[in-house]
């Protein structure tokens, strides 16, 4: 399980994955808004973040998610303004991103005329990373125990959501066991679709 310290390893290790595949937006806002929001999820006692170290204890991999989408979403909303301090600078750099931050703003407050980006009760598992330094199918067993431990803390269903473009962590999820359940059209052009895996 992921602790304080390794917040850091957290924030560049989704850095790098981000930058290293398609779709994607929270990469964007930069490593120093990733380290805020980790630190947070680290704090949030609904948050489970399963982390994968190599033999020298490097962090390699990592499974994060909640217990309770509407909590994490309710916990977003009273620290935004946290979050805006920190992406401040990327603002100035891209302008153009502020229509995709006044979008998420909204969805994050649950303005019903807001675009649904993804999963807004439940358990949801919210993101899979993994080093390109170091390929090996233990991703699957990463996403295997994140699984294992929410059911065994009692939950009967987790939901996830995943950009078509990313087909191949789309198949890894079929493989596993998880069914399309949803499927959405984000403003900015994406397809995504809701995922879900049963406890059996």
């Amino acid at each position: 399980m992921a602790k304080n310290s390794d917040v850091q390893n957290l924030a560049r290790l989704h850095l790098s994955s981000g930058q290293n595949q398609e779709g994607g937006f929270m990469h964007t806002l930069g490593y120093r808004f990733l380290y805020v929001y980790y630190k947070e999820l680290i704090k949030d006692i609904d948050s489970i973040i399963v982390i994968a170290e190599n033999q020298r204890d490097d962090v390699i991999g990592f499974v994060s998610g909640s217990c309770d989408a509407q909590k994490r979403l309710d916990n977003l909303k009273r620290k935004r303004f946290k979050f805006l301090f920190v992406i401040i600078p990327i603002v100035f750099k891209n302008p153009r991103i502020i229509l995709s931050l006044l979008e998420r703003n909204r969805f994050i407050r649950q303005d019903i005329n807001a675009i649904k980006y993804g999963v807004t009760s439940g358990v949801r598992m919210e993101y899979l990373a993994w080093s390109s330094e170091n390929r090996s199918t233990s991703s699957l067993t990463l996403l295997k125990v994140w699984n294992q431990v929410v059911f065994s803390l009692g939950y009967n269903s987790i939901r996830g959501e995943v950009d078509l473009v990313n087909k191949g962590v789309l198949n890894i999820h079929k493989f596993l066991g998880a069914r399309v359940v949803e499927e959405l059209d984000t403003k900015d052009g994406r397809k995504r679709v809701i995922i879900e895996y049963t406890k059996n």
